[in-house]
């Protein structure tokens, strides 16, 4: 049985082999929001909130892995660099803004970008970078 991870230790290999889920600890060893489980775990629930893996096919037609964790929530894996498309109710700082548009201008790689949950095959396109503002309209920062 593999143990819960840490959300920031998960890698692509990780969701490759195995689907995650969020959980309640009840022994309170875990923070729900910063722990998975794999579906080798005995408390995995296919009905929790699940982190799946998902697949990311820019315009050009290059693809990559990354994650979904529910919501809008998007995450790619690119060059071992995870790079959000979703920040919530936070807009993107300039740093990470700057980030991905360095990134995806070394590589090549051109938006509008498809983003695939795996299992649960919701998918969303992405023109760059999105929050949620205080009125809770979604904001897109072109890149």
């Amino acid at each position: 049985m593999i143990e819960p991870k840490h959300l920031d230790e998960i890698t692509v290999e990780d969701l490759k082999e195995h689907r995650w889920c969020f959980f309640y600890d009840e022994e309170g060893r875990y923070d729900v929001f910063e722990h998975v489980i794999p579906d080798s775990h005995p408390k995995f629930d296919h009905n929790a909130i699940e982190l799946e893996l998902a697949t990311f096919k820019f315009r050009d037609g290059e693809e990559y892995f990354g994650m979904y964790g529910g919501s809008s929530s998007y995450i790619v894996n690119i060059d071992g660099e995870w790079i959000p498309f979703w920040y919530g109710v936070r807009r993107p700082e300039f740093g990470d803004i700057d980030r991905t548009k360095n990134l995806l201008g070394k590589l090549k790689l051109e938006l509008p970008v498809l983003a695939t949950a795996f299992w649960s095959q919701k998918a969303k396109s992405f023109n760059g970078l999105q929050y949620s503002d205080d009125e809770s309209n979604v904001v897109e920062v072109e890149i």
